[in-house]
């Protein structure tokens, strides 16, 4: 009795099996015959953006993105707020780490007179602001030819963190442009797999040379400050040098953001001999190369070596 109910078993097991394995060969067929979906999970191209798919991606590739966006505090809906109707998921991903490194700076610091800026790993450091003179009151030492499109914006804004804040407000602005660029090279892999022409890569271009232009005009104008006051206003000079905190900070981000415009002008110069055949180009006004001759210039030899930045190389 028991022999045959065994029996009995077996064949029931193995009818199961049969059918499962026709199943799983009927769907096998059903997913490779359905029209290719390329374009709805690629987020080059996908403008069905949402918080989740834009985590996804940055949790794969960039993780310091992704905790400064997950970190800042915002609502799903400021979060959004980065992308534009007809943006893709990709588009707008350096502007919102960008943003929400400025919101995350603003969290859990003891008074207004500090900001936290985050430095990698999940790690932030308090920096207290010094006495400080406006960025504006610098400006007359710059010389027409190297104010740059930002320089209304930041140097001379009335209201802009940038001026009003000194050092501290270009150090916070500095470090949010060095965050976007490191989002933006660690997605590199992901371009050089989904994007199908020399078109798909417009916004790591237009984003990693926009970043890089940010890098030498924060840069310049943090030592043009430190000049300035060094020369003008020693006690506000003194203070700052003497905020150990504020000086391994700059030194940190410098680095960072140094290694990865390093890392970009390998990327771009991948994209430049892959596509041979171009007849136009996504590089903007090079501010790195107008400005890079400045930074490097005796003149801010004192100051570059105080915060520790040696001279910038040439790309191009």
């Amino acid at each position: 009795m028991r022999a045959e109910n065994m029996k009995r078993t077996d064949m029931g097991c193995l009818n199961t099996a049969r059918e499962k394995l026709f199943l799983f060969i009927c769907a096998f067929f059903l997913i490779f015959s359905l029209p290719a979906v390329a374009h709805a999970e690629n987020a080059l191209k996908d403008k069905d953006v949402t918080v989740k798919k834009v985590r996804q991606l940055l949790s794969e590739y960039a993780p310091d993105g992704l905790y400064i966006f997950t970190h800042s505090g915002s609502s799903e809906e400021e979060l959004l707020r980065y992308w534009n109707d007809g943006s893709s998921v990709v588009d707008c991903i350096d502007t919102a780490v960008h943003e929400e490194f400025h919101v995350l700076t603003g969290r859990r610091i003891p008074n207004a007179r500090s900001e936290a800026i985050y430095t990698g790993n999940g790690k932030r450091t308090i920096v207290h602001f010094t006495q400080l003179i406006d960025s504006s009151e610098t400006a007359a030492t710059i010389p027409q030819a190297n104010r740059t499109f930002r320089f209304n914006t930041y140097i001379m804004g009335s209201n802009s963190a940038s001026n009003k804040l000194g050092v501290y407000g270009l150090l916070n602005e500095f470090a949010a442009y060095s965050w976007g660029l490191d989002t933006t090279v660690r997605l590199f892999p992901y371009f050089r797999e989904h994007a199908e022409t020399y078109d798909d890569w417009y916004r790591f271009i237009v984003e990693g040379e926009n970043d890089r232009n940010a890098y030498a005009e924060f840069l310049y104008w943090t030592l043009n400050y430190l000049e300035f006051a060094r020369a003008y206003h020693r006690d506000v000079y003194d203070k700052i040098i003497s905020n150990k905190k504020y000086v391994r900070t700059v030194k940190k981000i410098n680095r960072q953001f140094a290694q990865r415009i390093r890392e970009y002008e390998k990327c771009v110069s991948w994209v430049s001999s892959s596509y041979p055949n171009r007849t136009y180009s996504y590089r903007i006004t090079d501010a790195y190369e107008l400005l890079r001759p400045a930074i490097n210039s005796d003149q801010y030899a004192v100051v570059r070596r105080k915060l520790g930045i040696s001279p910038i190389p040439q790309y191009r």
